[in-house]
């Protein structure tokens, strides 16, 4: 875990909210580069530490070497939250484009689907099953597929299935 989150990036605007928290746009202070960034409120009433790290290694599980996830690249915490640094994806989010331009093409919706499908197949093949998938946690930037799992995984490992 990193030292302290204000000291190593500049917190931007809210991209969302969850349950737990919210999610930001945020840039680091040493390379200018742009990130986003999950805060975990400790003081919201749904919090529960062994639940949130779970999470986090099932997220880190689907996302090591996994071109079409999103990446935590580091993680804070102090004595209010958890702080997870995460590739940002540019929008808009499915949602957001259906929303705007309409229906797709064939050819377009093809294509997004192709892309859907072998990022969730990438995930069930680590044993990692997405619970929240629906239009607003999927955006596809040109370079990969962003798949938001962080947070709404659930680790699927025969092991536990068999307890």
């Amino acid at each position: 875990m990193g030292e302290s989150f204000d000291l190593d990036y500049r917190l931007g605007e809210l991209l969302g909210r969850g349950q737990l928290g919210g999610v930001y746009q945020c840039v680091s202070v040493s390379t200018g580069e742009d990130f986003a960034v999950k805060i975990i409120d400790k003081f919201s009433g749904c919090f529960d530490r062994r639940l949130i790290y779970s999470e986090i290694k099932f997220t880190l599980l689907a996302a090591f070497e996994n071109p079409l996830s999103v990446q935590i690249h580091q993680v804070y915490e102090d004595i209010t939250a958890i702080y997870l640094i995460l590739d940002l994806c540019p929008g808009p989010d499915l949602f957001d484009r259906i929303a705007s331009h309409g229906p797709f093409f064939e050819s377009e919706a093809a294509a997004l689907i192709t892309e859907l499908v072998e990022a969730i197949a990438e995930c069930h093949r680590r044993g990692i099953a997405h619970r929240d998938m629906k239009p607003k946690t999927y955006c596809s930037t040109p370079m990969a597929v962003c798949f938001w799992l962080i947070l709404a995984a659930q680790h699927c490992s025969r092991r536990e299935q068999e307890l």
